[in-house]
């Protein structure tokens, strides 16, 4: 999955795409932090799961999508 998601950052890069991802549990963001894809993602297009708040995440990544559609 991990070589997967790489690829496919890239291939989003080259195309001068972004790729946001969110409701990231916090043992697949070890994994990914881990595989390097925190940081290749980069950390702003990541958002983390929040129990308390399930649709927080969501919402934040879509002002963000929106922010850089706007930039």
């Amino acid at each position: 999955v991990c070589l997967a998601l790489e690829q496919v950052c890239r291939y989003l890069h080259t195309t001068h795409r972004y790729f946001i991802i969110t409701v990231i549990s916090p043992e697949v963001w070890e994994i990914l932090k881990e595989a390097g894809l925190i940081k290749r993602i980069q950390a702003q297009n990541c958002f983390q799961a929040n129990e308390q708040l399930p649709s927080e995440p969501t919402r934040d990544a879509y002002a963000h999508a929106k922010s850089l559609l706007l930039s």
